[in-house]
């Protein structure tokens, strides 16, 4: 009798518990078939791209509906446990990402690691209102996702890694004439920190002549590897003078991690910490 007891409790148990789904991808995880093989298969570069240069592990995830893994929980709870699951993020920095739509429940969730805190949730509504929700509202759901993780991408990840605090302050109005700009001018300040350094060489006095003609121009010697670093040259020289000077500098070693594909692999062990941000469309 009471090892039927417990046949019936274990039973019960399960019948009423969550359970998740299991990652195929630490990039892209489709399950939704929203995206087509070309999208799919561009999405999940750019996130091994970012994986790559910055240790950020970020992920999307897409269903066709919670109720297959956990009725009736929240949708904050269901993706915290999701992202706990998986262990999306490096397990000392906790700054992994997930990004998960829903598309009978008409719901996106934005995750974040623990490291982010709260301080960034309102940076992610933002983000989710301004970015994601007006492509996702009218079913184009590639272009949400594409148009919301370029803008989670440059607008949380990047300054956050930057140790620049949440931006806040301002309201959706100002949000939608802004948010070109910033992601202009963040894709160039943590993008292309050299080519922008080269460009402002412009603007500098001349050591020899004190004119502002001074031109920047880099030359590789070695490209970077796994195992080793490589060098170049960056050469500056004034349109009004005959200045010139050659400096050396260090191409970091290109950064490997268990996915650098964007396919299979696994994920670091980090943890959420609930902050993040949700939207329904």
């Amino acid at each position: 009798m009471r090892l039927f007891l417990l046949v019936c409790l274990l039973w019960a148990g399960a019948a009423t518990g969550q359970t998740y789904p299991d990652y195929q991808s630490t990039t892209v995880n489709d399950f939704a078939d929203l995206l087509t093989p070309a999208q799919e298969t561009a999405l999940s570069q750019q996130l091994s791209d970012l994986r790559d240069d910055t240790g950020v592990e970020m992920a999307v995830l897409t269903l066709a509906t919670q109720a297959d893994f956990a009725p009736g929980q929240i949708l904050e709870t269901f993706a915290a446990g999701v992202f706990d699951h998986w262990g999306i993020g490096n397990a000392s920095r906790n700054d992994g990402v997930l990004v998960m739509v829903i598309r009978d429940d008409r719901a996106i969730r934005v995750e974040l690691g623990a490291a982010y805190g709260r301080d960034w949730d309102a940076d992610v509504e933002r983000v989710i209102d301004a970015r994601f929700l007006p492509a996702l509202s009218q079913d184009d759901f590639a272009g949400g996702i594409q148009v919301g993780t370029d803008a989670v991408i440059d607008l949380i990840v990047y300054p956050f890694l930057d140790g620049e605090p949440a931006a806040g302050g301002f309201g959706p109005e100002e949000y939608f004439g802004a948010a070109l700009f910033a992601i202009m001018a963040l894709g160039i300040l943590y993008q292309g920190r050299r080519a922008l350094e080269d460009m402002l060489i412009r603007f500098r006095a001349c050591p020899s002549c004190g004119q502002r003609k001074l031109r920047r121009s880099r030359r590789t010697l070695f490209a970077a590897s796994f195992a080793l670093p490589g060098s170049g040259l960056k050469a500056t020289q004034c349109g009004s003078c005959d200045y010139a000077q050659e400096t050396p500098y260090v191409i970091p070693r290109v950064r490997r991690y268990s996915d650098g594909s964007g396919g299979g692999g696994s994920f670091g062990g980090g943890s959420s910490g609930g902050g993040g941000g949700s939207g329904r469309f």
